[in-house]
């Protein structure tokens, strides 16, 4: 059984997401969007024969069976709701719980209970402080992918703390839908990690910076994915940044990777974190209570950063990604 905001969604009067669904499971060849947090949004489409197996195999890794539930955010232009839950469930034959909103999310999770759930680093930020959230037992849960942004520090303990089986960070994108990898590191993948039904290489720029690139074996195009990685002393990979937000610091000739600097943020207290280069500093505009100090000390580089608080930091509200292209009032 499908459900919308803990409604049977033929019977939602949530219009909009209602139709969705069901032209979703009526018509498995899909048309879907960029976020467009980085750029302008692009369009892609996906033929059922290409969904349809990615549905059977995310099904399998995610061990979804008819006695399980499924708990996943809206999102109507994100390939993740499709390929990562509602088509997945539908190959189960198991319950999925749409949910539209995170406004009470905390106590959506004790009502559904799910066995298996997505969850977005944003809404954890959100969330993580709260009272509500301190007390939630995630006993229940077998399988917990995370995906979409870089994971914040503490989050993947956090959720096995309040007793997730089995937490993952998830890897995938519009022009080839997830799962492509998934992992119980935090962000640190192994190529055993990667989906057996994908290719993949990597493609080495003049600055000796590596972008990872993949593609379904049946689609005819490869994905570059503009995804800058970088290799451990073990063989294991991780993802350094985006190839278009790097920037280098003319004083040391540092490359830059505003994510990792965000990341650092967040794990010191901020709410939310945009870094960017203003004029010829490196800049992280940053929410909610920061603890400076300790920022400067965990920043261990060649080049200084300047923390400066704002009042709000805008998110897509699909995806729950930070915009990087927003004009940031000082």
């Amino acid at each position: 059984m499908i459900h919308i905001d803990g409604v049977e969604y033929l019977k939602s009067d949530n219009d909009h997401v209602r139709s969705s669904v069901i032209d979703y499971l009526e018509n498995w060849n899909i048309t879907v969007s960029t976020s467009g947090t980085t750029g302008k949004p692009k369009t892609f489409k996906h033929d059922s024969k290409l969904m349809h197996k990615i549905a059977e195999y995310n099904a399998e890794a995610f061990g979804l069976s008819s006695n399980s539930t499924m708990m996943a955010l809206y999102n109507p232009r994100g390939i993740g709701f499709s390929s990562m839950s509602l088509y997945p469930c539908a190959v189960a034959n198991c319950d999925v719980f749409i949910e539209t909103t995170v406004s009470d999310y905390p106590n959506r999770i004790r009502e559904i209970n799910p066995t298996h759930s997505l969850m977005l680093p944003n809404v954890w930020k959100t969330w993580h402080r709260h009272k509500a959230w301190k007390s939630l037992d995630l006993s229940g849960v077998q399988q917990l992918q995370v995906g979409s942004d870089v994971t914040p520090n503490g989050m993947m303990e956090d959720l096995r703390s309040k007793g997730a089986q089995q937490v993952n960070t998830a890897y995938g994108s519009t022009e080839v839908p997830p799962l492509i990898m998934s992992t119980e590191q935090q962000d640190i993948y192994h190529f055993n990690d990667i989906n057996p039904m994908i290719d993949y290489k990597n493609i080495n720029h003049e600055d000796g910076s590596i972008e990872f690139a993949c593609k379904y074996k049946d689609q005819d195009e490869w994905w570059n994915s503009g995804d800058l990685i970088e290799y451990n002393s073990k063989g294991e990979f991780f993802f350094a940044g985006r190839q278009h937000n790097v920037f280098k610091m003319e004083n040391c000739g540092d490359r830059v990777y505003p994510e990792q600097i965000e990341k650092v943020a967040i794990e010191n207290g901020a709410s939310l974190a945009l870094c960017r280069k203003v004029s010829k500093q490196c800049v992280v505009y940053f929410t909610g209570d920061m603890n400076i100090k300790n920022f400067i000390k965990d920043h261990v580089c060649g080049y200084e950063v300047v923390p400066k608080k704002v009042d709000s930091i805008a998110i897509d509200d699909n995806l729950r990604k930070v915009k990087r292209n927003q004009i940031i009032a000082t």
